[in-house]
């Protein structure tokens, strides 16, 4: 289902900005001193993990589309669906499954753009598409992980999420690009049974999710750190609620007339329990690969 979505908002996406007139289009400066304007986008991203999880050697792949249309740099609608993969070794023997993400549709509205600063706030509805079964919770839990459970609404099984938000951007001095943003995450259950992310059937879960962003910022580079902290409260006492998670990332952006292709590489290391420090053993990371496109309209 997540699949066939993503494939309909992708070639929709497509087609407007194949068929936008050329009169519709406007050039805006784009300059180490200001900020990029908003463009109408579809983008690939692929996340791999492997190494163990606790005593439990994994191997995981996931995937994300994102596409978005922009308009007159102040109103966007948007999609993001996805899947995951993961095989598990115990003890020599491997067992593998598969699942669909939740996908996500939302809308936005730019309340200030002056092309140094930026305000958005925005709101989405994730459907439940990730089934409520465990071998496919498993796979949506190894892939949330990997992320350091940002965008939580994704990878939560039978779950159907209302996601309200809010971010600046900046640029207040040449080449460098700030960031921050928040966004809670109210999960209603659809089962009424505990799942392997939350502890009690029946309950409306929250995921709060703020970051910053750092970074060198010049009209063919983007590359810098970003710090992230998820916090659930309504976990157990006697789970640490808090995740925290460093992205470090750089992003090459070509730009032809309006249009722009771009490729990020993209690293997050988990830095605290339970699912970090990365590195050490039992512990997780994420590495992913985007690759997109858009078209000022």
């Amino acid at each position: 289902m997540s699949r066939l979505l993503a494939s309909t908002a992708l070639a929709c996406l497509l087609t407007c900005l194949l068929n936008a007139p050329a009169a519709a289009q406007r050039r805006v400066e784009v300059a180490p001193d200001r900020l990029a304007p908003l463009t109408s986008e579809g983008s690939v991203e692929l996340g791999f993990f492997t190494g163990s999880v606790g005593a439990l050697g994994v191997d995981a792949v996931s995937g994300l589309l994102r596409a978005r249309l922009v308009f007159d740099q102040t109103i966007e609608v948007g999609l993001v669906a996805g899947w995951g993969w993961a095989e598990v070794d115990i003890g020599g023997v491997s067992a593998d499954a598969a699942s669909a993400a939740n996908p996500l549709l939302y809308g936005g509205l730019v309340l200030h753009d002056d092309h140094t600063w930026r305000v958005r706030l925005n709101g989405g509805l994730a459907l439940p598409a990730a089934p409520d079964e465990d071998r496919a919770a498993g796979v949506v839990g190894v892939n949330a992980a990997t992320r350091g459970l940002a965008e939580l609404w994704l990878w939560a099984p039978s779950r159907l999420s209302v996601v309200p938000g809010a971010q600046i951007e900046a640029v207040p001095v040449e080449f460098l690009y700030l960031e921050g943003s928040l966004r809670t995450g109210l999960l209603f259950p659809l089962a009424e049974r505990p799942t392997i992310a939350f502890d009690t059937a029946g309950e409306v879960d929250v995921s709060i999710e703020s970051q910053f962003t750092a970074a060198f910022h010049h009209p063919n580079v983007l590359g810098g750190g970003r710090l992230r902290a998820v916090f659930i409260p309504t976990l157990d006492e006697d789970r640490d609620r808090a995740q925290l998670s460093m992205d470090l990332f750089v992003r090459g952006i070509g730009r032809v007339n309006d249009a722009e292709l771009f490729a990020e590489w993209r690293l997050l290391m988990n830095l605290d329990d339970d699912l970090g420090f990365a590195f050490d053993q039992g512990k997780v990371w994420g590495m992913f690969f985007v690759f997109g496109g858009g078209l000022l309209l």
